[in-house]
């Protein structure tokens, strides 16, 4: 097997998966968000909703629609509130690699591919703390666990993923 095709591939892939996150996913998910909103909008106009909140649903389905669409803003944001600079490249991570793997430039093409990984679990994390908040619109709980709660600690620890290579400059840098 050619392990250095593999992870080149590997690479690409999670690049991929992050540009579809940003991009196509986001933007599909927020206009069905957005349509949620305006079908409770509808229901409430028409009677529907007697007994049931609208304005605060509404709110929310429009307010993570316009979050999902900014997709890449937002998690950007949540970095520079952590971190105090911008989302920095994963391969940042590599220069604070110990000599050992240093040294070894097999090692340290598994490590970016590893790194690069990390920065695309972010992005999804981010993508379902999005998802958790909307799903407040729902009126729905998680067996007791709170779905605002788990919404904030995907996208928190989305943004620390998100920016690995600022995570690792902050640990080892100095």
């Amino acid at each position: 097997m050619n392990w250095q095709a593999f992870l080149e591939g590997s690479i690409a892939f999670s690049k991929g998966l992050i540009a579809l996150l940003t991009s196509g996913a986001c933007v599909l998910v927020a206009m069905w968000i957005a349509m949620s909103g305006m079908r409770k909008l509808i229901a409430a106009s028409k009677g529907q909703r007697q007994g049931q909140a609208t304005a605060g649903p509404v709110a929310i389905n429009f307010l993570i629609a316009a979050l999902l669409a900014q997709l890449a803003w937002f998690a950007g944001g949540a970095v520079e509130l952590l971190f105090g600079t911008g989302i920095s490249d994963p391969r940042e991570a590599l220069s604070y690699m110990p000599s050992q793997v240093a040294g070894n430039q097999t090692l340290m093409f598994v490590v970016g591919v590893a790194v690069y990984w990390l920065a695309a679990l972010g992005w999804a994390a981010v993508f379902r703390g999005l998802l958790l908040w909307n799903s407040l619109s729902e009126g729905a709980s998680a067996g007791g666990r709170d779905l605002g709660w788990r919404g904030f600690w995907h996208v928190l620890g989305g943004a620390v993923l998100i920016n690995v290579g600022g995570l690792a400059g902050s640990w080892f840098g100095g």
